[in-house]
Parts: C-alpha cells; structure tokens; sequence
C-alpha cells in the first residue's frame, strides 16, 4: 500500500441540531471530527501531511460555507497538490450536504479538486448515499474523467449509516457505471463488513489505496 504524502480533510466543527439522520445531536463531535482526527493522525503516523478545515456550518450563508472550504483547499495546496480530498459530514445523492456542495455547486467542488490535487487523486466522501446509483460520487468521477488513467479514484457510500465504518461502500470509476463497485473481493462482504466495523480498526482508511490482492490479503 502506498500511503498519500498530502491529504485534505474537512469537516463541520459544531453539531447540527436532533434531526433523523441525527437523533442524538452530535453528529459532528460524535462522528465526523472523529473521523478526521483518526485519519489525520494515522497519516501523520505513517509519514503523511494533512490539511484539515473544520468548517463553520453554523454560518448561515451556504456560500460563505462553500467559501470557507474552497479558500482552504487553495491555500492549503500551495507548493505541493493534494493526493487525497477527504470529507467528512452528511452526504445525499446530491451532494455534500454539510458542506453546501449540492446540484450545480457540486461542480464548484470539482473543479477545487481538479485546480488543488494531483491527477492521482482519491476523493473519498465519508458520507451517507453519496454513491447512490448516478449520485454525487458518480458525477465527481465523471467529471474528473480526464484522469482515470492516473490512478484517480471517487469512494462513497450507497446508504445512510455510520460516517465512516459504513461497509456499504463503491468505488468510481467503474468504466462508466453509475452504480459504482463494491472493493470487497467476491464472496467476502461478510469479512469486509466486519473489518471495516471493528472499532480500532484501520482497513476503513487504508483500502482506497490498495489494490485487489492487497484488500483480500487484509481481510
């Protein structure tokens, strides 16, 4: 496995209020910046940078949100592209919805992506139904089609669930597919599911960057 040299990694800093896809009101503190310290610091662990931006979601104007994260991504990229974009925060078909990056700003996001990362760039949405069939996963990958022959990957979820130990997971591209495809080698999702929930666990940030003998020799 080859372990990035550049990440950035966003997430809401405050909790949004109880709502279904946030029952106890801690969505943030209880999930997202979990994930983001965990990731940040095995990277660093493993001799990795990582940018982090805890974005204002309290902001009330969805483009000073937006702002917000894109002003971090540019500043954030000077002197060395990213190799990875990590977000953490809620998520739809349509977009990162934390983040106010939905319908047609989610091409603003992209095209962040494509001015601030490498052409190797994996973009992973630790997010509820962003890997809906055609959904916001699949729309990044589209768009950063020009460099699917530099390694460039898309990884999202297909259903709500926990932020980032949500097995449920599709990678892009996928010659084209809408629907993604499942990283676990056939006949192992069971194993896979367990990895990937097991709470000291890792497997949940390193398989985007393994290859097929590496995943299965992992489970």
């Amino acid at each position: 496995m080859h372990v990035p040299r550049k990440s950035f990694a966003f997430a809401p800093a405050h909790n949004s209020p109880p709502s279904e896809a946030n029952p106890h009101g801690n969505d943030a503190t209880g999930a997202f910046l979990v994930g983001l310290d965990l990731y940040r610091r095995f990277m660093e662990r493993n001799g990795g940078t990582v940018v982090t931006c805890r974005f204002n979601n309290q902001n009330s104007r969805p483009a000073g949100i937006r702002e917000e994260i894109l002003d971090a991504m540019r500043i954030g990229a000077a002197g060395q592209r990213f190799d990875v974009v990590a977000y953490f925060g809620h998520g739809s078909p349509g977009g990162l919805l934390s983040a106010k990056f939905t319908g047609e700003q989610l091409d603003r996001f992209t095209d962040c992506v494509q001015e601030t990362c490498k052409p190797s760039v994996k973009v992973l949405l630790y997010a509820c139904s962003c890997a809906r069939e055609g959904g916001a996963a699949f729309r990044i990958s589209e768009r950063l089609r020009m460099w699917v022959r530099h390694g460039m990957l898309v990884m999202g979820h297909t259903n709500a669930g926990h932020a980032f130990r949500n097995p449920n997971v599709r990678l892009y591209p996928n010659g084209g597919a809408a629907a993604g495809r499942h990283p676990a080698p056939p006949g192992r999702h069971a194993e896979w599911a367990r990895a990937l929930r097991e709470p000291r666990g890792t497997l949940w940030i390193t398989f985007p960057f393994m290859n097929d003998k590496e995943v299965g020799a992992a489970l």
